[in-house]
């Protein structure tokens, strides 16, 4: 009796067809709704996602592909406490019709403890 090898043919990947959210793959996670606002451009805007890479924002400052330098506050949704700011870099890495992404340039250790702090 002879034994039968495994089939070294691909199955089709369904990773391919999948939507670009299922594909996307992380290595930190991503967190949703930080109590962090922005300013940025002259501009407030919110903190939609955040990780220790990046964060997601909503659209309403003027985009640049050189690093843009923003200013994270607290918030709690609808106060902003300006006395407790922490600047920051980044670079702009997707644009959506109602979001930006940013990476951070550099990201820094103490970055990611400031929003870890002020989560909600």
């Amino acid at each position: 009796m002879s034994k039968r090898r495994p089939s070294r043919t691909r199955t089709p990947s369904t990773e391919a067809a999948a939507p670009p959210s299922a594909r996307d793959r992380r290595h930190y996670p991503r967190l949703h709704g930080p109590g962090l606002v922005a300013s940025i451009g002259g501009q407030l805007v919110k903190v939609v996602e955040f990780s220790a890479t990046g964060l997601t924002l909503e659209r309403g400052f003027p985009i640049s592909r050189e690093p843009m330098a923003f200013t994270l506050y607290p918030s709690d949704g609808q106060l902003v406490d300006l006395t407790g700011g922490m600047q920051a870099d980044g670079v702009v890495v997707h644009e959506e019709a109602e979001r930006v992404g940013l990476r951070f340039h550099p990201a820094r250790l103490a970055l990611v403890k400031f929003v870890a702090a002020h989560m909600p």
